[in-house]
């Protein structure tokens, strides 16, 4: 049996999860397997952010969104380097068009399953 590196895993949880339902997919990406990569993967903030994702999904434990968000905002959005206005006033995060914020529900619980939550 192959174990892979959960941020391996992590990432074919969101391919499955988020990546069809994205607003931001490629055409005809919604059609691909969690296995396969989308091109967009190295510019969207989802998977840039990964690392963090992951620790946020593995150390709050919350039945509410409510703190996975202000994580999200406090360790992703004030660093962020995809959205020219990124911070405390990003237009992307405030009107929605940033993947990560659209679909943080989507996100975590993606997360925690693959954390065994």
């Amino acid at each position: 049996m192959q174990h892979l590196p959960t941020l391996d895993v992590m990432q074919r949880a969101l391919r499955a999860r988020v990546c069809p339902i994205c607003f931001e997919r490629p055409p005809g990406s919604e059609s691909l397997g969690p296995n396969q990569p989308r091109t967009c993967e190295p510019e969207c903030p989802v998977f840039q952010s990964l690392p963090t994702l992951k620790q946020i999904a593995e150390q709050i434990n919350d039945p509410n969104i409510g703190p996975y968000e202000r994580a999200v905002t406090e360790l992703i959005c004030q660093t962020c380097q995809t959205c020219p206005t990124a911070g405390d006033y990003c237009d992307a995060r405030t009107t929605l068009n940033c993947p990560l914020r659209r679909y943080v529900f989507e996100i975590i619980d993606a997360l925690e399953a693959v954390a065994g939550r």
